[in-house]
């Protein structure tokens, strides 16, 4: 019987995984374009869940501005 080389098993099982996620982050990155936001404003719901989880870590604190930056850029 011939017996399968681990080596190239485990090459190949790492590649078929590394197609996998670069087809995934590709199919996300196509949806994450197709949906954006047109308008450039902030969700209320958005701000909402914010404030709510900021109530809950550190009560007495709020969110007094809510800033949208470009990624890769430096604040």
């Amino acid at each position: 019987m011939n017996d399968p080389n681990l080596v190239s098993l485990s090459l190949s099982a790492f590649l078929a995984v590394l197609i996998l996620l670069s087809f995934l982050a590709l199919v996300i990155r196509v949806l994450g374009h197709v949906f954006r936001e047109q308008s450039g404003q902030i969700d209320a719901s958005l701000v909402a869940a914010l404030q709510a989880t900021v109530q809950e870590q550190m009560p007495g604190y709020q969110i007094t501005r809510v800033e949208e930056t470009r990624a890769g850029s430096s604040s």
